[in-house]
């Protein structure tokens, strides 16, 4: 479950900041263990894996398994990230002045 719920937050950040994003294996089993960069288990904690690459539309266009280590990789549009820039202006509602 703390997988899946962080991943819902990774591609809720994805949409919102309208990027591609890489979760690279940083979610751990343990409740309210978000920092892990690992797999597997580690100092008898275990974790969950489970990464994955997230496009600005928030879906995920790849995804490691959560029982084993492996490489994942998916191709990079700046199409897809125009497309959904040019969809949702909100980069029309910054105040740089404010910061």
């Amino acid at each position: 479950m703390a997988t899946l719920d962080s991943l819902w937050r990774v591609r809720l950040i994805a949409l919102a900041s309208q990027i591609m994003k890489v979760a690279a294996a940083q979610i751990s089993c343990a409740p309210g263990d978000l920092n892990a960069n690992v797999a597997g288990t580690d100092d008898g904690v275990t974790f969950c894996g489970t990464s994955a690459i997230i496009d600005p539309y928030g879906a995920i266009v790849a995804a490691a398994s959560v029982d084993r280590e492996e490489l994942i990789q998916a191709e990079i549009s700046e199409d897809v990230i125009r497309s959904v820039r040019s969809r949702m202006a909100v980069f029309d509602h910054r105040r740089p002045e404010l910061y």
